[in-house]
């Protein structure tokens, strides 16, 4: 069965031809997420938390964000019966990552916003969303 979810998860990369880099750096970094993404163990790894901030740095700007959403998503839609959605919904937070992402069927994609940043220039402070 969990050969089966990793075909189905490599099929959605295919289908996504535009975004299949994105896809399949995700699906290949989380590789070590899945047993606690479908609830064979109880506690995401060291490794699975090194995985997750590794997505979460890759995404570098707005439409890396949004993308990375998008993936989150379809990755859960993949799962169908196997998915632990509350292990799923949890895995950012609990690997210590502060982002909007959720791996959830649910996730509002477009709430994801861009991210301030302020930079200290003399005595004035330079806020931009990137």
């Amino acid at each position: 069965m969990k050969v089966a979810c990793l075909v189905l998860v490599l099929c959605i990369v295919v289908a996504h031809i535009a975004e299949a880099d994105r896809f399949a750096f995700i699906i290949y970094t989380l590789t070590p997420c899945y047993p606690f993404l479908i609830g064979s163990i109880s506690v995401a790894t060291p490794h699975c938390c090194e995985a997750v901030k590794e997505v979460d740095d890759d995404a570098k700007d707005y439409d890396d964000r949004l993308e990375t959403c998008d993936c989150l998503r379809d990755m859960a839609l993949s799962f169908k019966k196997d998915f632990n959605v509350e292990n799923g919904a949890a895995l950012f937070a609990l690997c210590g990552i502060q982002t909007p992402y959720q791996i959830s069927r649910d996730i509002n994609c477009t709430k994801i916003k861009g991210v301030e940043v302020v930079a200290d220039v003399g005595s004035r402070n330079i806020v931009t969303t990137i």
